[in-house]
């Protein structure tokens, strides 16, 4: 009887069942990889970035406090923590030996708008970009359609900000006034708090494709600093590159096609007839 469990007649060949199973596992690795790589929305857009308002490290900043500016510990100034008390006179404002500039040469040309990060907006501050009220960012994107992420919906303005308290805390969204709420990070006076504040923006304002926000109506505010400006479906998230998969799904995926290169092949004889 001939023997049907090899892929091609002779002296050697290679069982069918290891080929099968090393293809479909090879096809298996290359989907999760692919799959992974899916937008989260449609509309996810960060001006400056999540760096800690450009501080290379927090070693030695300290808040008005004189604890650390880093209150969580996690190596960042984020959310909940303090701008630093630079010259620890028990107070971050302007005028008072707190204002500087970290961001890089190229925010610091930014046609995106970045140059409004990563640097203290100051009255006394000659190296900044400009004081608050002539901070103005714009979002562009392409406007969601029907049946994608976002179609329709209204978004949200995210701002990370530190010493951002003078009330009333006001934006112009396309031209209206609107009025921030704070989400996490302000609890207590402490001077120099960073949070999260944010604000609605209806879908009727997006559908031309762009968002522009400014600060004109915050004259009273003499000093702040932004860390970055998020648009986004949710209050509070930080985007991740929608075209980039995970650090985990790559390295499961590249698992996977290693395991597919490493399925036994039997060589198995074949007696003719």
């Amino acid at each position: 009887m001939r023997d049907f469990s090899h892929l091609i007649t002779g002296k050697w060949s290679i069982g069918l069942w290891p080929v099968v199973r090393g293809a479909f596992i090879v096809v298996a690795g290359v989907a999760l990889v692919l799959s992974s790589a899916a937008p989260a929305s449609a509309v996810s857009i960060v001006i400056g970035d999540a760096d800690g308002f450009g501080f290379a490290s927090v070693s030695g900043l300290l808040n008005v406090n004189g604890d650390p500016a880093d209150a969580n510990g996690n190596g960042v100034l984020d959310v909940g923590d303090a701008l630093p008390d630079v010259n620890q006179n028990g107070s971050a404002a302007a005028a008072s030996g707190d204002d500087w500039d970290n961001r890089s040469a190229a925010e610091a040309v930014s046609t995106n708008d970045a140059r409004w990060t990563d640097v203290t907006l100051s009255i006394s501050f000659s190296d900044d970009p400009g004081d608050l009220p002539s901070a103005n960012v714009t979002f562009t994107f392409t406007v969601p359609t029907e049946g994608e992420p976002g179609f329709e919906l209204d978004h949200y303005l995210n701002i990370v900000a530190g010493d951002f308290g003078v009330t009333p805390l006001q934006v112009r969204v396309d031209g209206t006034i609107a009025s921030l709420t704070a989400f996490v990070g302000g609890e207590g006076l402490l001077d120099g708090r960073i949070t999260l504040t944010y604000v609605a923006v209806p879908w009727a304002d997006m559908t031309d494709g762009a968002v522009n926000v400014d600060f004109s109506v915050m004259s009273n505010e003499p000093y702040v600093a932004f860390d970055y400006f998020l648009l986004a479906e949710t209050v509070g998230s930080i985007p991740e590159p929608s075209t980039v998969p995970s650090l985990g799904a790559w390295a499961l995926g590249l698992l996977i096609l290693l395991m597919s290169a490493s399925v036994p092949y039997r060589l198995k004889k074949v007696r003719p007839e």
